[in-house]
Protein backbone atom coordinates (compact mmCIF):
# COMPACT_ATOMS: atom_id res chain seq x y z
CA UNK A 1 0.00 0.00 0.00
CA UNK A 2 1.44 3.20 -0.94
CA UNK A 3 0.95 6.78 1.62
CA UNK A 4 -0.30 9.84 -0.85
CA UNK A 5 2.08 12.46 -0.81
CA UNK A 6 1.31 16.14 -1.81
CA UNK A 7 2.09 16.24 -5.34
CA UNK A 8 -0.38 13.18 -5.66
CA UNK A 9 -3.17 14.75 -5.14
CA UNK A 10 -3.41 14.03 -1.33
CA UNK A 11 -2.73 16.47 1.36
CA UNK A 12 0.49 15.58 3.10
CA UNK A 13 0.63 14.74 7.18
CA UNK A 14 1.12 18.04 9.14
CA UNK A 15 4.12 18.05 10.92
CA UNK A 16 4.58 20.35 14.14
CA UNK A 17 7.01 23.23 13.92
CA UNK A 18 8.20 26.03 16.13
CA UNK A 19 6.17 29.37 16.03
CA UNK A 20 7.57 31.45 13.67
CA UNK A 21 7.47 34.31 16.35
CA UNK A 22 9.82 32.18 18.51
CA UNK A 23 12.82 32.11 15.64
CA UNK A 24 14.08 33.90 13.18
CA UNK A 25 12.98 34.54 9.64
CA UNK A 26 13.55 31.80 7.42
CA UNK A 27 12.48 33.67 4.01
CA UNK A 28 15.13 32.70 1.44
CA UNK A 29 15.17 36.16 0.53
CA UNK A 30 17.68 37.45 2.40
CA UNK A 31 20.07 34.27 1.02
CA UNK A 32 19.02 35.34 -2.28
CA UNK A 33 19.81 39.04 -2.22
CA UNK A 34 23.40 38.24 -0.18
CA UNK A 35 24.05 35.57 -2.88
CA UNK A 36 23.18 37.79 -5.74
CA UNK A 37 25.67 40.59 -4.19
CA UNK A 38 28.63 38.32 -4.13
CA UNK A 39 28.27 37.04 -7.72
CA UNK A 40 28.32 40.83 -8.43
CA UNK A 41 31.24 41.87 -6.73
CA UNK A 42 32.70 39.24 -7.55
CA UNK A 43 32.06 39.45 -12.00
CA UNK A 44 30.50 36.05 -11.85
CA UNK A 45 29.00 34.99 -15.40
CA UNK A 46 25.44 35.00 -16.78
CA UNK A 47 25.03 31.30 -16.53
CA UNK A 48 26.26 31.91 -12.55
CA UNK A 49 23.49 34.36 -11.64
CA UNK A 50 20.86 31.79 -13.84
CA UNK A 51 21.73 28.91 -11.43
CA UNK A 52 21.07 31.01 -8.57
CA UNK A 53 18.01 32.14 -9.30
CA UNK A 54 16.56 28.52 -10.57
CA UNK A 55 17.82 28.09 -6.88
CA UNK A 56 16.40 30.49 -5.36
CA UNK A 57 12.87 29.34 -7.62
CA UNK A 58 13.68 25.85 -5.96
CA UNK A 59 13.43 27.17 -2.01
CA UNK A 60 11.22 29.93 -2.27
CA UNK A 61 8.75 26.59 -3.89
CA UNK A 62 10.12 24.73 -0.39
CA UNK A 63 9.63 27.69 1.67
CA UNK A 64 5.83 27.29 0.36
CA UNK A 65 4.81 24.57 0.39
CA UNK A 66 6.37 23.94 4.32
CA UNK A 67 4.33 26.77 4.94
CA UNK A 68 1.34 24.38 3.79
CA UNK A 69 2.20 21.60 5.42
CA UNK A 70 3.74 22.59 8.72
CA UNK A 71 1.75 23.12 11.87
CA UNK A 72 2.73 26.21 14.44
CA UNK A 73 3.48 25.59 18.06
CA UNK A 74 4.72 27.98 20.82
CA UNK A 75 7.88 26.59 22.94
CA UNK A 76 6.93 26.07 26.60
CA UNK A 77 8.12 28.62 28.30
CA UNK A 78 8.74 31.38 26.07
CA UNK A 79 8.05 34.42 26.68
CA UNK A 80 5.96 33.65 29.87
CA UNK A 81 7.45 35.69 33.09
Amino acid sequence: MRRGGFFLGHPMKRSTVIKSSSLPMRSPLALAILFWLLLDRLGAPGWAFGVLWTLVGLLVLIWLISLKTESAQDVPGFGEK
